[in-house]
């Protein structure tokens, strides 16, 4: 967490002033309550309602900085949420495709939702209160030397006791903070598993089988919720005893103070306020530094994702020469589903690679392409071994349509583009080409038409078309299909093959 509050530090310095003018500001406060209290016992009216008059204005200035920091402070922990979240998301788009595909898309999405979520809970907002705590508390200490020298060294003593409660809770905290975690994990990867599987249940009127998952992977976040609560409790508690210890003595001592005239009698409300001040942030120190420690895991968890590559966009090459393989081979842990592969794929050829489910084909595309690194033998892409290449470059000169079609929830016209630049004229044509551009002419508002989550307010035929036409549109050097005309009629499925197999670039 000091990484990235030292990379905003900047917002956080101004979070700092306003903390130390609403310190200053209940300082101020709490010498005027004495001046009052001493006014009041002499009966000085003069002096009575002078101090009322100073108490609204530090009041006045009281609230002003709170207000003030409690905007920026809010401001802040947004900006570093959404830097984590930017973050953490470039890593793992950038890791590479295998190591992307260690862990679930629901895992990821619990990662940019609950655990920094949870950072920005037990972390950035105990850190916040933890702070203007002790700068209150520091500038109340300086404020007790003004009464009497013994109230502030029976401060520092009982302030060093209490300071020894965090170090009893430290690693029972992180490890129920790592628990409420995984468990969080987990509920959002099989929530979002269920949910997408929803057809398949309905229409086997099985909709019991998801409410059955839902309780009892619910059940089991809830009870390590439940056990991260009840440990904040116990460190709650026993800073809450130390606090009021602390408030007590420090209320008796005054009080001696005050009898054997060493000190006014106004000054049991100042040093009553000032020492409230100290130890309730003390008294909190425990419960603040446990939150803080907890969130430890969820940094390293983040910190932990490979770095990506930060290579800028190498211009491409002109392509010369196309694919060989040389005694290629490739396996799944001790299944070889590949061997001793050796072919070349020459420029503006056509080819079709054919074979048995399970005998390897898409794991060939996928070593062609760049995303399955761990291979062994040779695999050159115009000339250069494919492991070395960067991936942006692979991707200037191969366009791959896998035999899955995601299309986004978003409009046909960002499904096709994806951000890149096409014109409108380019976008019609390539939709004519895979025979969808009266379909999507009819649409309520044509390109700018959404289609839906999981595509489904179109035909699954129309999703692969759309996905092939995103494909088409690119025009690189090479092309490659994983089936991508598997969902479509006779008809299109010959019109496309066509156009394929006769464009000779």
């Amino acid at each position: 967490m000091k990484q990235i509050m030292l990379a905003f530090w900047k917002e956080n310095s101004i979070i700092l002033f306003f903390m130390i003018g609403s310190a200053i500001s209940i300082s101020i406060i709490s010498f005027i309550n004495a001046d009052i209290v001493n006014a009041l016992t002499s009966r000085n009216q003069s002096i009575f309602f002078t101090s009322a008059l100073k108490l609204v204005i530090c009041y006045t200035f009281f609230l002003l900085f709170t207000y003030l920091k409690m905007r920026q402070v809010s401001a802040t922990t947004q900006s570093m949420a959404t830097h984590l979240r930017v973050q953490t998301t470039k890593k793992l788009v950038y890791s590479g495709y295998q190591n992307f595909a260690k862990h679930s898309t629901g895992t990821y999405a619990s990662w940019l939702t609950n655990d920094i979520s949870q950072i920005e809970q037990l972390g950035f907002a105990p850190f916040y209160e933890l702070v203007a705590g002790l700068i209150t508390s520091f500038i109340a200490l300086g404020s007790l030397f003004f009464f009497h020298w013994s109230l502030v060294v029976l401060t520092l003593f009982e302030v060093v006791c209490l300071l020894q409660i965090p170090r009893l809770y430290k690693k029972a905290i992180a490890k129920k903070t790592h628990h409420v975690t995984k468990q969080n994990e987990l509920f959002l990867e099989k929530a979002t598993d269920f949910f997408n599987g929803f057809s398949v249940l309905y229409s086997l009127n099985k909709q019991e089988f998801i409410l059955k998952k839902i309780m009892s992977y619910s059940t089991s976040l809830g009870q390590a919720k439940n056990n991260y609560v009840k440990t904040m409790a116990n460190v709650a508690i026993t800073g809450g005893i130390g606090n009021v210890l602390g408030q007590v003595s420090m209320f008796i001592l005054t009080g001696f103070l005050i009898l054997i005239q060493k000190i006014a009698l106004g000054s049991i409300a100042a040093t009553g306020s000032l020492s409230a001040n100290i130890f309730n942030t003390v008294g909190n120190i425990s419960q603040f530094m446990s939150s803080i420690n907890g969130t430890k895991p969820l940094f390293e968890k983040l910190a932990a994702i490979p770095e990506c590559d930060t290579h800028p966009y190498t211009t491409s090459t002109p392509m010369h020469s196309g694919i060989v393989l040389n005694n290629l081979r490739y396996q799944y842990d001790s299944k070889v589903v590949l061997e001793d592969i050796t072919f070349s794929f020459e420029l503006n050829k056509k080819y079709a690679i054919v074979g048995a489910s399970g005998t390897g084909k898409s794991t060939l595309l996928n070593i062609i392409t760049g995303k399955f690194l761990n291979y062994t033998g040779s695999v050159m892409l115009n000339q250069h071994e494919i492991a070395a290449i960067q991936y942006e470059e692979i991707t200037n000169q191969i366009t791959y349509i896998d035999q899955h079609t995601h299309l986004f929830n978003t409009s046909v016209r960002e499904n096709l583009t994806l951000d890149d630049s096409f014109s409108d004229e380019q976008l019609w044509a390539v939709l004519e080409l895979v025979d969808l551009k009266e379909f999507v002419a009819q649409l309520p508002e044509q390109l700018d038409t959404n289609v839906g989550e999981r595509a489904n307010l179109i035909s699954g035929g129309q999703a692969q078309r759309i996905g092939l036409a995103r494909g088409l549109i690119r025009e690189k050097h090479i092309l490659i299909i994983d089936e991508g005309t598997s969902s479509l009629d006779q008809k299109n499925l010959l019109m496309i093959e066509k156009y394929l197999v006769t464009k000779k670039n």
